[in-house]
């Protein structure tokens, strides 16, 4: 509904943006919950028993508060590119994408080793910020 709404009307963006990060916040509180209870089945079912092995239940609640937040990232970057293809920012879309790739690809190359689940979550994540903020920039600073 939200994404539709910004086609029809692109003065709706930052409106609609702040809408769905309301909600975004709302649905993470009882998510962090979740993490808390269920964190460490979670990450086992996803990565498996070996990879878990050599980590604290810290650790795990770590990872899993990065993915819960790189979720939240993921739903408003989303947003971002609809708005960047509505607005016809194809070629800095594509830009931000490549610098995206690089930033995840040298994140991992450098945190995996020392960090394991929690390099490859956290490069992801910093990624992320790189990517939104520079869509946001873009999208917000022509409204």
């Amino acid at each position: 509904v939200f994404f539709n709404k910004i086609v029809e009307d692109l003065g709706q963006i930052k409106p609609i943006f702040l809408k769905v990060l309301q909600l975004l916040l709302v649905a993470f509180i009882p998510t962090f919950f979740l993490v808390k209870s269920y964190g460490y089945q979670f990450l086992n079912l996803i990565y498996g028993q070996n990879s878990l092995m050599s980590l604290g239940e810290l650790q795990i609640v770590n990872i899993l508060l990065i993915i819960s937040t790189n979720v939240v990232f993921m739903v408003l970057i989303s947003l971002l590119i609809k708005a960047s293809v509505a607005r016809e920012f194809s070629k800095y879309l594509f830009a931000s994408s490549v610098v995206y790739v690089l930033v995840n690809f040298i994140g991992n190359y450098f945190l995996i080793d020392s960090y394991q689940l929690l390099g490859i979550a956290s490069a992801t994540l910093i990624a992320n910020l790189v990517f939104f903020a520079s869509l946001a920039i873009k999208i917000f600073a022509k409204i």
